[in-house]
């Protein structure tokens, strides 16, 4: 923050400039990440917001044993993440241009059934 310049406004200061607004900044974002199928939704900025063009949202969910549509995640998955046994399951995959994992390498499905601590194991 530069000296003198004065404090942003909180969300909670903006929230009156986008009353109703909520609504539909979440049904665009669980339409983009495809968490909701809906026939019409507000697509102002779907670019801006997109998930981009290297990977699709099915790769990571279907990795990290989300169910999208149920809005539920396998029991475990917090385990796997923190005890870093996906840290170290992943690591070896990312990107040649560091952003982010090369989904295309993994041939991996989280489920609840496998032990978290096999994984750490590997």
């Amino acid at each position: 923050e530069a000296e003198g310049a004065p404090k942003p406004k909180s969300s909670l200061e903006n929230s009156k400039a986008y009353q109703g607004k909520q609504e539909s900044a979440i049904s665009r974002l669980t339409n983009i990440i495809e968490m909701s199928l809906e026939d019409e939704w507000d697509d102002v900025e779907v670019e801006m917001y997109s998930l981009g063009k290297v990977r699709d949202a099915s790769q990571f969910y279907t990795c990290f044993g989300v169910h999208a549509r149920e809005k539920i995640t396998e029991r475990k998955l917090c385990d796997f993440v923190a005890k870093g046994a996906m840290h170290k399951t992943f690591l070896r995959h990312l990107r040649n241009d560091g952003m982010g994992i090369d989904y295309n390498q993994i041939h991996f499905r989280f489920h609840e059934l496998l032990r978290v601590h096999e994984l750490e194991n590997r």
